[in-house]
């Protein structure tokens, strides 16, 4: 996955599915623009990645980089900063699920949201659901 071009034809993909894979590629950049050149008009795209706020994103070494939030926002056109680094693809985040660890699931929603921020271990994964805009 990080030896660019894939062997797949451009505009072929309808969809990506990729667990725990975004956290260990070294070039980010390059590995989405690639995923946006095979992928079709509106393709969905379902990430699963560590949380940077989980022991899980820490404690394996072959982990290159923490996932937030936020790291779905570079490869949006919209978005600020999507001009920078080369990022020459556009990818639109249609939801973000938490995956909060059992004993954290039913604190109220304002808790949660402070929680998130402010506590480790809440939350061990994220799940974007993205789609191409082309």
């Amino acid at each position: 996955l990080e030896v660019f071009p894939w062997p797949i034809e451009s505009d072929s993909v309808e969809e990506f599915y990729l667990s725990h894979i975004i956290e260990h590629i070294r070039d980010l950049v390059a590995f989405f623009n690639e995923m946006w050149r095979c992928a079709k008009p509106d393709a969905k795209i379902t990430i699963i990645a560590p949380y940077w706020a989980s022991f899980a994103a820490w404690s394996d070494p072959t982990h290159v980089r923490a996932i937030t939030e936020r790291s779905m926002s570079y490869f949006d056109a919209t978005q600020p900063n999507h001009d920078r680094y080369g990022i020459k693809c556009n990818f639109r985040m249609d939801d973000l699920e938490y995956g909060i660890l059992e004993g954290s699931e039913n604190l109220e929603e304002e808790v949660l949201k402070q929680a998130l921020k402010h506590n480790v271990n809440i939350c061990n994964i994220l799940v974007f659901h993205l789609h191409a805009v082309k």
